[in-house]
């Protein structure tokens, strides 16, 4: 039993970088990879398959996934460019998508453990039930980014808890914590920090901090989708 859970564990690791890989493609000049998306999907359905494997761990995954998947054309515009979740048709979003991630979220929630699929799957989960991007749940996602920081508390987290902060609070206060959580951190390697950074001063009037933060941004991204999204930005602030 211990050797399955550990090999699950190797496995539903890889199913997660498959499938974020195709989600939002790093080295591609597409920022979306269907193949990628569908395959992880599918070999997620294979372990759904067989009791060893169909585990609370495994559910949470696939729920994420779904919940993932069910937007993933809408994160793009006609012509390929990267929408943010605010400007997304929620009207497109695949429902029955939607549908199946939460029946796999409720079979998850069986058992004590609570797994950083499990968070992520909730907030997730929290996106798609909103009806728009201000009607979201925020301090929900706040609470779960919490929980989801004592059990896995990288970079990512760090940067998304800060940005749900800032709608349940304000920016200045989310750009304080950023700054402070920054330190230390891998951080200063990654890409949406500084995208991050830019949108935040953007807001604050903060003209050329925002420039330098989306050049530094513009710098670290290997996605050529990401890197014409940023240098729209930069170009609005010029």
């Amino acid at each position: 039993t211990h050797l399955l859970g550990a090999r699950l564990q190797n496995v539903l690791t890889c199913l997660y970088l498959i499938f974020n890989e195709g989600y939002n493609s790093s080295h591609h000049t597409l920022l979306i990879r269907e193949d990628l998306v569908e395959e992880a999907l599918r070999l997620g359905n294979l372990l759904l398959q067989r009791p060893a494997t169909r585990q609370p761990v495994t559910l949470a995954l696939m729920a994420l996934m779904c919940f993932q998947a069910a937007r993933l054309y809408t994160r793009v515009d006609n012509d390929g460019s990267l929408l943010l979740l605010k400007d997304q048709d929620r009207g497109r979003w695949d429902t029955a998508l939607i549908n199946q991630g939460a029946r796999f979220l409720t079979e998850a929630s069986t058992g004590d453990e609570l797994s950083s699929y499990h968070l992520e799957a909730a907030i997730a989960f929290e996106h798609c039930i909103a009806c728009t991007f201000e009607a979201t749940n925020w301090k929900k996602i706040l609470l779960c980014y919490e929980q989801l920081m004592m059990v896995r508390a990288d970079e990512v987290v760090l940067l998304n808890r800060c940005i749900a902060l800032a709608q349940v609070s304000s920016v200045e206060v989310a750009l304080t914590e950023l700054l402070k959580v920054a330190n230390g951190s891998k951080l200063s390697q990654y890409y949406l920090f500084y995208a991050t950074l830019g949108d935040w001063y953007t807001q604050l009037g903060d003209a050329r901090a925002a420039l330098n933060n989306f050049k530094q941004a513009l710098e670290l991204t290997h996605s050529a989708k990401e890197k014409e999204f940023l240098q729209q930005k930069i170009e609005s602030l010029c």
